[in-house]
């Protein structure tokens, strides 16, 4: 569950594939991920994510001061959702098709789709990419046990646990990062906001009664409180936790907010949570507001895929170009049955 930051997000690569006779998609530079007629070509449906339209240059918005920045790349990707998927989001709605409208990368989901709807997709002009959905899962962690790590230094009264100790938080401490103004957001299962290391951290309780609006979305089962989930508490532990007895996370002043992408062992929301996490709304889903972004997002799911996959390359230059900075979990690599480098102390 370690989680790294990658310093950019590598472009999109345009590969030329064979598709079905018929397939004409009506920008020249179409590309579809050959995942995607192998599926329709077995008969089946397929789960999709759509790309459109040109993306800004995002660079305009990187010298920005971080609360304008938000809102400028808000404003613009949302008026480019609006004008380029909204010709494509008449005809769904016409033949009642399930479907997710993004502004954060100018993404679609769209769910179930036959060769017939797959045609007629790829035929609106500001359709330039389509692949299949992601499967995201949570990987449970492993259990090991390390020898506890003596703790010279004091945070209050509470030592920090040894994973904490063997990164040299507390050296960071000491030099005044820990977090304090910092805003980090969960993207899994939900977190049990009441646990006694997490509550007193949580944005939605800086008040005299807990207020979950900007603070918690759930964009399926629409709960209006965070439900608790023992992956997403673990998570944040490791993020932010602390209370008078011990320290478990990385920067114990920092502050949370949380979004349910995950229920089980998978991820079905991951682009959803993105989305509102980038502008934040009410528990109603309205009046968003990307003042109240977070500064981070952990996410702590994956595939077990080698290769590289552009399908999510536009969401994470939207992330960055917000000024908003993604960690994706690192070292699961042995949960996948290929060989991975562990780390051995000694």
């Amino acid at each position: 569950l370690a989680a790294s930051a990658a310093p950019q997000a590598p472009a999109a690569t345009q590969v030329a594939t064979k598709t079905k006779p018929g397939v004409r998609g009506r920008h020249p530079e179409l590309f579809v991920d050959p995942g995607v007629i192998r599926t329709l070509d077995g008969g089946g449906s397929a789960d999709l994510l759509v790309h459109f339209g040109e993306l800004p240059d995002f660079k305009i918005f990187y010298s920005m001061p971080w609360l304008e920045r938000g809102r400028a790349v808000y404003r613009t990707m949302e008026a480019l959702r609006a004008t380029t998927q909204g010709p494509l989001i008449e005809e769904l709605d016409r033949r009642g098709v399930t479907y997710r409208s993004f502004w954060v990368g100018n993404i679609m989901e769209i769910d179930a789709a036959d060769y017939t709807l797959f045609n007629e997709i790829v035929n609106f002009s500001d359709v330039r990419s389509v692949y299949p959905k992601p499967e995201f899962t949570l990987i449970q962690p492993e259990d090991n046990t390390y020898p506890l790590i003596p703790f010279s230094g004091t945070r209050g009264s509470a030592p920090p646990d040894p994973n904490i100790a063997w990164v040299k938080a507390p050296e960071a401490w000491a030099l005044g990062a820990t977090g304090q103004g910092v805003v980090i957001a969960l993207n899994d299962s939900g977190p049990r906001h009441t646990h006694s290391l997490l509550a007193g951290s949580y944005r939605g309780n800086a008040g005299d009664t807990p207020d979950h609006n900007y603070n918690w979305f759930d964009p399926d089962s629409g709960s209006t409180s965070p439900v608790a989930d023992s992956h997403g508490t673990l998570v944040l532990s490791l993020m932010v936790g602390s209370n008078e007895e011990r320290i478990t996370g990385m920067a114990p002043d920092a502050q949370w907010m949380a979004c349910r992408a995950c229920v089980g062992t998978g991820c079905p929301s991951t682009g959803a949570c993105l989305n509102w996490l980038l502008a934040p709304t009410d528990l109603t889903g309205a009046n968003p507001d990307p003042d109240k972004r977070p500064h981070l997002i952990n996410n702590s799911w994956g595939t077990c895929e080698q290769t590289y996959n552009a399908s999510h390359a536009p969401v994470i230059s939207t992330l960055y170009a917000s000024g908003v900075i993604p960690l994706f979990s690192n070292g699961n690599a042995s949960n996948c049955n290929y060989a991975g480098i562990r780390l051995r102390r000694g």
